[in-house]
């Protein structure tokens, strides 16, 4: 378990821009940002623990009670996160970002990028960038959300990976019950 544990977070961390949340009803009452962040995590740990499957590393029962999961799964570990590390104006800050189309299609261009690092084909090729939308990321980047996620990776802290980390376990942990 620790080995799927481990294999998790190393995705997590390499590969973390934020993918986009799909979810709109969720998006009424809980931050884009946290669901963004908790998709990711989701994501990455179902393509983890396929792996280690693939491996010989885990159980394909546990493969498969990890693919029923939510993502809203990681939104508590999320939101307490993001409601310590940032400010209102910095949350609204990030919420413009990835309601915006440029936003969403940097989350989407993550979620993708977690296959890539997991060894897993791509769903669908990686989105380019034009000229304008590297302008526009760079420009969030300038803001202090932006700042805080793209560039410092405050998100990616060895605090913020310990809460993942416990929330990784619990739900392995439940999956192997």
């Amino acid at each position: 378990m620790k080995t799927i544990i481990f294999l998790i977070l190393v995705i997590l961390l390499s590969n973390f821009p934020i993918v986009y949340a799909k979810d709109k009803k969720d998006q009424n009452t809980i931050p884009l940002t946290v669901i963004v962040l908790s998709e990711a995590a989701l994501t990455g740990m179902q393509l983890s623990v396929k792996k280690a499957v693939q491996e010989g590393k885990a159980k394909s029962t546990i493969s498969e009670c990890v693919s029923t999961l939510k993502s809203s799964s990681f939104n508590s570990v999320y939101g307490h996160i993001l409601s310590d590390q940032f400010t209102s104006e910095e949350i609204a800050q990030a919420e413009e970002f990835f309601n915006d189309g440029i936003g969403k299609k940097y989350s989407k261009h993550g979620l993708l990028q977690i296959y890539s690092s997991t060894g897993f084909p791509l769903p669908e090729p990686l989105p380019p960038f034009s000229t304008e939308e590297m302008r526009a990321l760079e420009a969030f980047s300038k803001t202090a959300a932006g700042d805080k996620l793209l560039l410092k990776h405050v998100m990616q802290t060895p605090a913020v990976n310990m809460e993942v980390q416990e929330k990784i376990k619990e739900l392995l942990s439940s999956c192997g019950k």
